[in-house]
């Protein structure tokens, strides 16, 4: 945070002004509780805020786009090239507003006038040092060139600002995991654990670490991605590789596997275990072709698990298969296909206080699915 006591007593009579001026809808939903006080604002805005900018061109016709901005000493900051259309708008009206948004929990509004702010002059010499602080590891050391080149900042000399602060809700984290609380098909139990973690903003909830073995058992692992499940494969789990590579290796040799989803923000993770085998051609095509060109060329350049001279020579046979089947599809490589583990027992584990987590295992029987509880 850069604001100094001064800046932070400015900001927040700034704040304080424009709600006492508010009208009736947006006090109804900037409630007290959901005001953010000035040096709580500057806390949500480090770093990089990417803006949607408001500016009116000079027959008066609004424009709104993304520009990127930087929150210093209490003050929103904008740049653009001195070419710009959004230039040749704060030129002839330099009233503008802006707004940045994090999803739903955080909304900031500001409205003013635009004033230049050379940031090559002396006095500006701590805001340039804290734009390279910010750009510079972003976009690497050739940034610095780039500001000299001729881009020009603004600064927005508030007239009003509103910030609006409501933190999602925090998914229970020790929440209970019960036999009467679970589906009794564990494919539509996994299903709405994958839900879950979706919703708790897990990055990639479907990102698994496989753990597979030698003929001899030695084991090894990695993480992946699991591309289908349930209804499409019942009673499995499809994930994708080469075949010459150490899993596929290792599994055309040893054709069982384990998989484990963790979801840390839940307290979750699921265990499954089971026989492997290979899609058929038909199936690992179809899903080659739904992938982006650039993933295809990797997979067709890339001799997975295998030693390589370096980066480039990876490089280089991507763009040798790239103009060599420029405009036209790319084959399915022979070597390349998915995989299909058959659960045999799914594991649902959620983490309790003390140690004392809950364990659900599901195992084939007889009659189906048959659900038993595991000691911590």
């Amino acid at each position: 945070m850069h604001e100094r006591p001064d800046d932070l007593a400015r900001l927040q009579e700034l704040l304080d002004h424009s709600y006492a001026g508010a009208g009736a809808h947006l006090l109804s939903i900037h409630t007290p509780e959901r005001r953010l006080t000035a040096e709580g604002l500057c806390d949500q805005l480090t770093g990089v805020c990417v803006l949607a900018l408001a500016t009116v061109t000079a027959d008066g016709r609004p424009v709104v786009g993304p520009v990127d901005g930087i929150f210093y000493r209490g003050v929103f900051h904008f740049g653009s090239s001195p070419d710009s259309v959004r230039a040749r708008h704060v030129a002839a009206r330099p009233q503008v507003s802006a707004a940045y948004t994090r999803g739903e929990e955080l909304a900031v509004s500001v409205h003013g006038r635009a004033v230049p702010v050379d940031v090559r002059a002396e006095e500006n010499s701590d805001f340039r040092r804290t734009l390279l602080e910010v750009y510079v590891p972003r976009y690497g050391a050739n940034w610095e060139e780039f500001l000299d080149s001729g881009p020009v900042y603004w600064r927005i000399d508030a007239e009003r600002m509103f910030g609006f602060f409501m933190p999602a809700e925090t998914p229970a984290f020790a929440r209970p995991l019960l036999e009467d609380d679970v589906d009794p098909d564990p494919f539509r139990q996994f299903e709405t654990w994958f839900q879950d973690a979706r919703a708790a903003g897990v990055r990639l909830p479907e990102a698994a670490a496989l753990a597979t073995a030698t003929a001899v058992g030695r084991p090894s692992v990695r993480m992946l991605l699991v591309k289908q499940w349930g209804p499409t494969h019942p009673d499995g789990f499809v994930f994708y590789s080469n075949y010459e590579s150490r899993k596929g290796e290792e599994l055309s040799a040893n054709p069982r596997a384990a998989l484990l989803f963790y979801w840390d923000p839940l307290g979750r993770q699921v265990r499954i275990e089971g026989p492997v085998s290979r899609l058929s051609a038909q199936e690992s095509a179809a899903y080659v072709r739904s992938r982006p060109r650039g993933s295809q060329l990797s997979a067709l350049a890339s001799p997975q698990s295998a030693p390589v001279e370096n980066r480039a020579a990876l490089e280089r046979r991507v763009a040798e298969l790239a103009a060599a089947h420029e405009g036209a599809e790319l084959p399915i490589p022979e070597n390349w296909g998915g995989f299909r583990l058959e659960a045999e027992t799914l594991e649902f584990w959620q983490h309790r206080d003390d140690r004392l987590h809950d364990r659900l295992r599901y195992r084939r029987g007889d009659h189906g699915w048959e659900i038993e509880r595991l000691a911590p």
